[in-house]
């Protein structure tokens, strides 16, 4: 009896040996298939990551680049709205008392030049410094005609500084896009 009792102890602890030896594969291989996924999710979260910061580096360039375009595109005026030139050069002459009105604008057949007519009334100090914004305005105009004249039939006295002038400003605008 005593001879089975070592062969049983045996063959368990052989059956034993093989069933742990299964399970620690088992679990060998389940640890490396979590392992892989656990560096593919890392990888992908890094990916992530990433994009996503490039993602915030665009949006970033794009705002600093839009108010470039609004200050770029505020230098041309549009064929399809010249209101917002037009308002310019209104405001412009009430910056230096200057009364003026814009008397004709004409765009050309082929929507490539706008053509544009001011009459202006004030002082001479004051016309000359509405004809200066006008050369340094941020549209870049070409003047076609510029007529300053005193206006009625009043002397010319060095002491009267009030004496009422007239300019007649025909200018073409150059930053013009159809």
């Amino acid at each position: 009896m005593q001879d089975k009792f070592p062969k049983i102890k045996v063959v368990f602890s052989a059956m034993f040996l093989v069933v742990s030896f299964g399970a620690l594969f088992f679990s060998y291989i389940l640890v490396n298939n979590k392992n892989e996924s656990f560096q593919n999710s890392q990888a992908k979260l890094v990916t992530d990551a990433q994009r996503r910061e490039e993602t915030q580096q665009l949006e970033r360039l794009v705002n600093t680049l839009e108010g470039e375009r609004i200050l770029i595109d505020s230098h041309f005026a549009k064929s399809s709205d010249v209101v917002p030139f037009l308002d310019k050069l209104e405001e412009m002459a009430s910056l230096v008392s200057v009364e003026a009105e814009v008397s004709s604008v004409d765009v050309t057949k082929d929507n490539k030049t706008l053509t544009v007519g001011i009459k202006a009334s004030g002082r001479f100090e004051s016309l000359y410094k509405f004809l200066v914004l006008l050369e340094n305005s941020p549209y870049e105009l070409s003047f076609l005609l510029m007529d300053i004249q005193r206006s009625g039939g009043e002397e010319l006295n060095p002491v009267n500084k009030d004496v009422e002038w007239q300019g007649t400003f025909k200018v073409r605008l150059l930053t013009f896009l159809p």
